[in-house]
């Protein structure tokens, strides 16, 4: 599988930390990461969710935009 390390590693350290900063004491945060068959290869998903606060709608089209 070919992959940025750094950037893997820097996007999954940030969506954990946006749960943790944002759920409340009390709160739910769970993790996966699951392999997918897509036609004739592998994807794998992360998923990060809680039950926080949440990202406004139209921030969440932000997501993966640099800045």
């Amino acid at each position: 599988m070919y992959f940025d390390k750094d950037a893997l590693h820097k996007i999954i350290s940030n969506l954990l930390s946006n749960a943790i900063k944002y759920t409340k004491p009390g709160g739910q945060i769970s993790f996966s990461l699951t392999e997918q068959q897509a036609n004739d290869h592998s994807i794998i998903v992360i998923e990060v969710r809680d039950n926080g606060i949440g990202i406004p709608r139209k921030e969440q089209k932000k997501l993966f935009t640099r800045f």
